[in-house]
Order: structure tokens, then C-alpha cells, then sequence
């Protein structure tokens, strides 16, 4: 049987994204199901799950919504947007738009040259294809 973050024995903050799945000895994350296993009351891994996992996430919907929505870099300067972002995490670090701008401008790079190798194969191919017939 699984125990909730209010339990008595679940004191940390982490504990209201995570759920003590006692029979496991595990903690599983509310919002991806990753599963850590427990070590004493240590909540370190659970922390550091949150503060990697949890942000790359928030970084990489952040910037599909940019792109996607045809919103400027520097919608991320915005006082409001920014107000918003500190209510949902009082800890969250203020982004710029040339931060942003240089994380798309590589994503789109990486995937241009996906594109390319994937279609200098399939040129590869139609000339092996053409040659032999």
C-alpha cells in the first residue's frame, strides 16, 4: 500500500511530488513515475530529481511553446510571465531572451542536421537504386 505526502513520516517539501510506495521501499515521482529507491530519510535523490528532471521539462515546454505559439524571445523578460513563474516556483531564476534565443537557435541547428544526414541517406540510397537498374 502506498503513503501520501502528508504522512507523519515524510517531513520534506520533495514529498508533495512524490508518493512513499512502502512495500517497494521506493519514492515515485507524481509527475513523470520515476521510482527512487529509499535510503534511510535521506530525500537528497528525490531533490536532485527535482531540480534536474523537473526544470530540463519545464525548459524544454517553455521552449516548444515559444516556437510553436510564434511568441518573441523576449516574451521570457516579460514582469508578468516572469511574476508567474516566481508564484509557481518562488526559487525560479530569471531567463533572457538571448538565453533563449541561443537554446533554439542550437535545437534548431541539431535538428536541421538530422534532417540532412537522414536525407544524404536517402539520396545515397536512390542512387545506389538508379546505378543497379
Amino acid at each position: 500500500m502506498s503513503e501520501s505526502a502528508s504522512s507523519s513520516r515524510t517531513h520534506s517539501s520533495v514529498w508533495s511530488h512524490f508518493t512513499l510506495l512502502e512495500e517497494e521501499g521506493k519514492a515515485q515521482c507524481n509527475y513523470f513515475g520515476t521510482k527512487y529507491k529509499r535510503s534511510g530519510g535521506s530525500t537528497t535523490t528525490l531533490h536532485t530529481h527535482l531540480k534536474n528532471k523537473h526544470s530540463r521539462s519545464f525548459w524544454e515546454f517553455l521552449v516548444k511553446w515559444i516556437v510553436c505559439d510564434d511568441q518573441p524571445f523576449v516574451v521570457v523578460e516579460c514582469e508578468y510571465l516572469r511574476k508567474l513563474f516566481r508564484l509557481l516556483n518562488p526559487n525560479a531564476k530569471s531567463l533572457s531572451a538571448d538565453t533563449i534565443h541561443n537554446d533554439i537557435m542550437k535545437s534548431f541547428k541539431d535538428e536541421k542536421n538530422k534532417i540532412q544526414e537522414i536525407l544524404q541517406e536517402q539520396l545515397t540510397f536512390l542512387i545506389k537504386d538508379e546505378l543497379e537498374s
